[in-house]
C-alpha cells in the first residue's frame, strides 16, 4: 500500500477590476485565501487603496459565475473559484 499526501490543486482564473474592467490572469493554489489574492493585486498597485486625502477606499470580491459575494477570510475553493473563474473587484461606493 502507498500512501501520499495530496498538494493543493493549483487553479488559473481571472482578476477583473471594476469599474474600468481591466482583466489578469491568476494561477493560485485552491487554498489560498481571497484576502491573499487581494493583497498581491493592491502590492502591484493595481488598485488604489488610499486616496491623497489618506480617505481608505473599500473593494468587495465577488465570485462572477455564482453572483455571490466572496468571504476574504476564506479559500478560493471555499468561495467556489474553480479553473476559469472569473472574480470581480469592485469599490464599495458610498452615497455622500
Amino acid at each position: 500500500m502507498k500512501v501520499r499526501k495530496l498538494q493543493p490543486k493549483e487553479i488559473n482564473f481571472l482578476v477583473r477590476l471594476m469599474p474600468q474592467g481591466d482583466e489578469f490572469e491568476v494561477t493560485a493554489s485552491e487554498q489560498t485565501l481571497a484576502k491573499e489574492i487581494f493583497e498581491g493585486i493592491s502590492e502591484e498597485k493595481l488598485v488604489i487603496v488610499e486616496l491623497e486625502s489618506g480617505q481608505t477606499i473599500c473593494y468587495q470580491m465577488v465570485n462572477k459565475e455564482k453572483n455571490l459575494p466572496i468571504n476574504m477570510e476564506d479559500s478560493l475553493k471555499n468561495n467556489g473559484v474553480v479553473e476559469g473563474s472569473t472574480i470581480l473587484i469592485l469599490p464599495n461606493l458610498v452615497a455622500g
